[in-house]
């Protein structure tokens, strides 16, 4: 707050849609498999806020989504949201220790792997992920945090299946006693993409 009243040598400006009839019908639907820009804007610049709002009544629609950054006109995006295709991060499931300690939380991932830079070797395909999993109280607090690495090394035809229908990780975590909501950032090693998502808490 303190920087308000001093000069810049840059401008900010927001960028939204709008309605061009001057009501509020911007809304644009997406056809499954189709793309829509966002923001194509020519000069430098830095983008410090992105928010959208999502109309569906599907249940997990937004792990059906992938935003996707272009940089200087690149064919390959150099940023990617890919952990929205990961409609299986919701089966979480706790369960309370008889000592009355925090719970431990088995967490599946399904991973679209066209998104993901396997590498193949003589023994088969290979990719490494990193993962950060916060956990926050209702407050929004940071009760826990831990990093994890995961390589996966299989064979053609098991990669082949990956690309059909997904790539499974689980990991298990110990829970913060008052956890409420786990957040996961995801790092593929190789290409740089990441991905994040939230996934409330229910501890029975």
């Amino acid at each position: 707050m303190s920087g308000l009243t001093k000069p810049h040598d840059y401008v900010q400006k927001p960028i939204s849609s709008y309605d061009g009839t001057g009501g509020n019908d911007d809304a644009q639907p997406i056809p499954a498999g189709d793309t829509f820009t966002l923001l194509d804007e020519a000069d430098p610049g830095v983008i410090t806020h992105v928010w959208m709002t999502i109309a569906s009544g599907e249940m997990y629609h937004l792990k059906k989504l992938v935003l996707r950054a272009y940089w200087d006109g690149e064919e390959s995006p150099s940023v990617t949201s890919f952990m929205v295709h990961a409609p299986s991060a919701d089966r979480i499931a706790t369960q309370e220790h008889e000592t009355g300690a925090p719970g431990v939380a088995g967490l599946t991932l399904t991973f679209d792997a066209r998104e993901i830079a396997f590498k193949d070797t003589p023994e088969g395909e290979n990719c490494e992920l990193d993962f950060l999993f916060i956990q926050r109280d209702h407050r929004g607090k940071q009760l826990a945090g831990e990093e994890k690495r995961a390589e996966v090394n299989v064979s053609t035809q098991k990669y082949g299946a990956f690309l059909q229908d997904g790539m499974l990780v689980t990991n298990h975590l110990e829970l913060a006693e008052g956890a409420t909501l786990l957040k996961i950032a995801v790092r593929d090693r190789r290409s740089g993409a990441m991905g994040s998502l939230s996934i409330p808490l229910l501890v029975k």
